[in-house]
């Protein structure tokens, strides 16, 4: 009897008229993705919900970001959400570049979404990201939703969740090898000119992505 190997599948985004499969997810991403749908499920105001791996259309393009947070009431086009996000996360996994991830948050920015965070776990290293302005978070990821603030308390607590079931079950030699659990430099914001003028942030950082892509 032969045995059929099927390829797993998973979302597919739309980008430029091409469909781009999402890598699959690690142990490691899935924790962090759980543990901030955790914490944004209980912080967030009532109007807001989040949900993962949901289909966002932005003008032509369909992006799926890690979680999205969203009106209850958002408009949907046979379940995808129409209407523009309030915040998006994005979460790096094996297979995808900094560039990626900001490219990516970018053309959310344009649809409308007015702020990402973006979470580096194997860096230890969390941004929020607006149109304007790319913030380290050295203590806290915020984000502003209509007339309030929401915060997740210890940007390095979010990783930290992921990591220490995994760290308790390395020998420590094989955790120095990792470099996971040394607070790293900043590779995005350190240095970043707040003042954007007439440059896109992209501009401002793409040197600080090709060398850390």
């Amino acid at each position: 009897m032969s045995t059929v190997l099927v390829e797993a599948a998973y979302h597919k985004e739309l980008i430029d008229g091409r469909e781009v499969e999402k890598p699959l997810p690690k142990k490691l991403h899935a924790r962090v993705q759980a543990y901030l749908m955790r914490v944004l499920g209980l912080k967030l105001p009532r109007p807001y919900e989040a949900l993962p791996e949901l289909n966002v259309l932005c003008g032509e393009d369909r992006l799926v970001p890690d979680i999205t947070v969203m009106e209850r009431s958002a408009h949907y086009e046979d379940g995808d959400l129409a209407d523009p996000p309030s915040l998006a996360v994005e979460i790096m996994s094996p297979g995808q570049t900094l560039s990626n991830i900001v490219n990516k948050c970018e053309r959310l920015h344009k649809a409308g979404t007015p702020q990402c965070w973006i979470v580096w776990p194997e860096q230890r290293q969390a941004w929020m990201f607006t149109p304007v302005s790319l913030d380290a978070a050295k203590e806290n990821l915020t984000a502003s939703l209509s007339e309030s603030t929401i915060e997740v308390s210890g940007c390095r607590d979010v990783v930290r969740a992921g990591l220490s079931p995994l760290l308790q079950r390395m020998p420590p030699t094989e955790i120095r090898k990792t470099g996971i659990v040394a607070v790293g430099r900043d590779p995005l914001a350190s240095g970043f000119d707040g003042e954007c003028g007439q440059k896109s942030v992209r501009n401002q950082i793409a040197s600080r992505i090709r060398s850390f892509a």
